[in-house]
């Protein structure tokens, strides 16, 4: 990353998001500096997927593993029942 856009992004920070989106709609910015606060922008919403995605990919998983211990417990119980049947 160049400088200048290292420089400008740290401002953006301190800014904050929703002061940047204001600021951007009203123009502030002009025209050289417009296309590095929308990626900015653009990097934000993409860290935001991202973790939203990770989130998605753990109770997914946690899921699946709670299908497993329920499947687990049903073929224990049906393997009890079928013993005392038999043992009977």
């Amino acid at each position: 990353m160049i400088p200048d856009a290292e420089e400008l992004f740290a401002k953006l920070e301190q800014e904050g998001e929703p002061t940047v989106r204001t600021r951007l709609a009203q123009g502030v910015y002009g025209q050289q500096k417009t296309p590095l606060v929308i990626e900015w922008l653009h990097q934000k919403e993409q860290s935001r997927a991202d973790i939203l995605a990770n989130e998605n990919l753990k109770t997914t998983k946690s899921a699946h593993m709670a299908a497993w211990v329920a499947a687990c417990a049903a073929v224990i119980s049906a393997l009890a029942a079928i013993y005392v049947i038999f043992k009977s």
